[in-house]
């Protein structure tokens, strides 16, 4: 794979099941999305072969979290130089700005609703909104939230689980907003989080470059990687691997996508 600047982003596409939410889909091979921040391109990976293909997407700005919806084929990103959210196909067509929000770090699709949720850290706040941008509402807000960044759902059990950057820590609620409590504490700057569906594990980063695991309570905890050096921004799972992007903490060094399975 070709030296990516900052990755700051990242989702694993599989043909069966996306974000836990089985269903058809028009995925003919399960495939990676990468955000560049700094290469300002969205990346589609091949998992195989590890060859990479830029998006047709034009100018995605600074492009931080991303999401997918198999069903319409659309890439979801927040672009944090614009302040905005936009939406297009994987071949460019029907692009459209759906919201403007300031420091989008976290999004993530509920496909089966048809709702897309955003983390924003700087006004401190969880929303949600249709996937055309309407019918917003903030779900939560500060003291509740304190800078929250990366964000996953888990529609099966009508759960969301976030990073509290502010707090060093890893939060849930339900997908409404209520019953926010705290599962895991004393995460150093955590960064990203994201769900094994399969396994029912919760994995999430820290500035010490590790990659950790626990069950979805937050509980029994392990270790997984350790990338010296590095900040992991973005993590994906599927039945056989763990998949992180990692960037150096001197920006002008190349990042990476690597897997451990």
């Amino acid at each position: 794979m070709r030296g990516l600047l900052v990755v700051v982003s990242l989702i694993f596409i599989c043909k069966d099941v996306v974000s836990g939410d089985p269903g058809s889909s028009n995925i003919s091979e399960p495939f990676l999305l990468v955000a560049d921040f700094r290469g300002e391109i969205i990346l589609q990976v091949n998992i195989t072969s590890g060859s990479t293909t830029t998006l047709p997407l034009g100018n995605v700005g600074q492009p931080w979290a991303l999401d997918y919806d198999p069903l319409t084929d659309y890439v979801y990103w927040s672009d944090l130089r614009n302040d905005k959210i936009h939406r297009a196909r994987r071949d460019g067509i029907g692009r459209e700005t759906i919201l403007d929000i300031n420091s989008v770090r976290g999004l993530a699709l509920d496909h089966a609703r048809g709702d897309i949720y955003w983390t924003d850290f700087s006004e401190n706040t969880i929303s949600v909104a249709k996937m055309d941008g309407s019918s917003t509402r903030t779900l939560l807000t500060s003291p509740a939230v304190n800078s929250p960044t990366d964000l996953v759902l888990d529609p099966r059990n009508g759960l969301m689980y976030w990073v509290d950057d502010g707090n060093d820590r890893i939060d849930r609620a339900a997908m409404d907003g209520i019953n926010q409590t705290t599962i895991i504490t004393g995460v150093s700057n955590p960064k990203a989080v994201t769900i094994d569906y399969r396994e029912d594990r919760l994995y999430y980063s820290d500035q010490y470059h590790r990659v950790n695991s626990s069950d979805l309570l937050g509980n029994d905890i392990q270790q997984l990687l350790y990338e010296d050096g590095k900040y992991v921004r973005g993590i994906a799972v599927d039945e056989n691997y763990v998949y992180w992007t990692s960037s150096w903490y001197d920006s002008s060094r190349q990042g990476n996508v690597g897997k451990v399975g």
